[in-house]
């Protein structure tokens, strides 16, 4: 397997060629990824709009959707594929420069910005850094104030499901709320913040709070574990038990909690009936 720009920040593994193209994607594909379908979607759509002025009425249902996946699949795996990969590792390369001027911007920073970097999926350039650390240090503290985010998520879902009086509403807020306590925080984005806004917005605020706590204490992890409550222990030194982490995750997770849920449920209102 080839290595492409060994030595820095772009360093990628090509694991295929297409017409002595290389073929440069991440290891387990773009099942989490979202910005290269975005952008494959957006160029198919241009090249379907071509096929469509160009071919004839009599053979255009068959033809333009077959040729357009002729050019867009090739394309979105040796273009844009690439091209989104390269934006997450400058995500990355600017989040560690951010670490070592002050672990404390870094924290707030990856803390109100995690969010969005999972539902683009470009939390991607961060991931390799983090595993890199606990192959080599034996623990990690540079991606550790994204810890708060899942928190001030499930704390806005949980304070829109007291101040809705939509039935609808709080019966999706009620399991969003349990699944993001133990980490999955999808239904919590996808079903309800998100799509309202504002919570979503109050909930990156709370923890870039939480994070910049969290990077205050470098707060250290050390080994890969689970999300929610349930990465707790993953904060806990194996090798003597050492918890000096825990009281500083602890206190960012609290405070981004608190945080996101009190400003939320004083903002919040429900949205007038259309007529």
């Amino acid at each position: 397997m080839d290595v492409l720009f060994a030595g820095t920040m772009f360093e990628s593994n090509i694991y295929a060629t297409f017409m002595k193209i290389p073929v440069i994607m991440p290891k387990s594909g773009y099942p989490s990824s979202v910005v290269p379908i975005i952008l494959a979607v957006y160029v198919a759509s241009k090249i379907e709009k071509f096929w469509k002025r160009v071919i004839p009425d009599v053979i255009k249902n068959f033809l333009v959707p077959t040729l357009t996946l002729m050019l867009a699949a090739p394309l979105t795996f040796v273009v844009v594929g690439p091209l989104a990969n390269s934006v997450a590792a400058v995500i990355g390369y600017l989040t560690q420069a951010a670490y070592h001027a002050s672990p404390v911007l870094e924290g707030a920073i990856v803390g109100a910005f995690w969010q969005v970097l999972v539902i683009f999926g470009l939390h991607w350039g961060l991931i390799p850094v983090y595993i890199m650390n606990l192959n080599t240090q034996g623990f990690d503290s540079f991606m550790q104030p994204y810890f708060a985010a899942s928190f001030a998520q499930t704390a806005v879902v949980a304070a829109v499901m007291l101040k809705t009086k939509d039935k609808n509403l709080k019966s999706l807020c009620i399991p969003a709320a349990i699944s993001g306590i133990f980490g999955v925080t999808e239904p919590a984005i996808y079903g309800i913040s998100l799509p309202k806004k504002k919570p979503f917005i109050i909930s990156c605020v709370a923890a870039s709070i939480g994070g910049a706590i969290i990077g205050a204490g470098n707060v250290k992890k050390y080994m890969s574990g689970a999300l929610g409550i349930f990465g707790f222990p993953a904060f806990i030194n194996p090798a003597n038990n050492d918890t000096s982490s825990i009281p500083w995750v602890t206190a960012g997770v609290v405070v981004a909690a608190l945080i996101a849920f009190a400003a939320c449920f004083i903002i919040y209102r429900d949205e007038e009936a259309k007529k």
